[in-house]
């Protein structure tokens, strides 16, 4: 790794070099990305964070609290809330969907795998879609 008579460095050392650059120029990227992004709306998905434990599967079907999510939708001040729950890859239970309040204007969407507790004592993963609308 040392420079020959003329002065210039080899192969491996520009290889090194120009890897060095790219992982400083991609952490400096992310990094502006995260900082200067476009700011995140009022509503967290933390804010519905607890909504697995108001969803239950019962004789197959989904049920959901809804004075659960009444209840958030007021203390959030939000108009509406989409939730789709889905049971990726089990046919025996059919997916179901709840719009609650107004569905229209700017919404934030998340999307994020949650265990739905059964009637018969299993747990069920489900892919829960939740819309929110401002």
């Amino acid at each position: 790794m040392e420079p020959d008579r003329r002065g210039d460095i080899g192969f491996p050392e520009a290889v090194m070099s120009a890897s060095a650059v790219c992982v400083v120029l991609v952490c400096f990227i992310a990094f502006a990305y995260g900082s200067f992004s476009e700011t995140e709306s009022e509503v967290h998905q933390y804010s519905l964070s607890a909504l697995p434990d108001h969803i239950s599967l019962e004789s197959g079907s989904y049920i959901l609290d809804e004075s659960f999510v009444y209840g958030k939708m007021s203390s959030l001040d939000v108009s509406g809330v989409s939730i789709i729950a889905d049971p990726s890859g089990m046919s025996t239970i059919t997916p179901a969907s709840w719009s609650i309040g107004d569905g229209s204007g700017d919404c934030t969407q998340w999307r994020y795998v949650a265990d739905i507790d059964s009637d018969d004592g299993r747990r069920v993963p489900t892919v829960l879609t939740v819309k929110v609308f401002q």
